[in-house]
């Protein structure tokens, strides 16, 4: 039985996106860079993310919070946004819908 994702001070990837609602694509983004992050720790080729140095990152780099977050669609017609940053989906679909009834 796998302890629940709330109590965990580990997580891997898949975990910490699930847990915090956050956009696949950007979220490995950001763990594939360059640049050291506080809160990754590496095991073997596993990269793990310790949860209380991933808050404390999260709280210091607002900017970076909102860009991880997913975009938010109700259904394939209508795109709603929740911040600025997925404008272009909004665009995308809008586009879309424009240019043939189907999808």
């Amino acid at each position: 039985m796998r302890a629940p994702l709330e109590t965990k001070a580990i997580l891997n990837p898949g975990e910490a996106i699930e847990l915090y609602g956050m956009s696949a694509r950007r979220f490995y983004r950001l763990i594939r860079g360059k640049r050291k992050l506080p809160f990754l720790a590496l095991y073997n080729k596993r990269k793990l993310i310790i949860r209380a140095e991933f808050e404390k990152y999260l709280e210091e780099h607002p900017e970076e919070k909102e860009q991880l977050k997913k975009c938010q669609r109700t259904n394939k017609e209508d795109a709603i946004p929740s911040e600025e940053f997925c404008e272009v989906a909004k665009v995308s679909v809008l586009t879309e819908n424009t240019s043939s009834n189907t999808w």
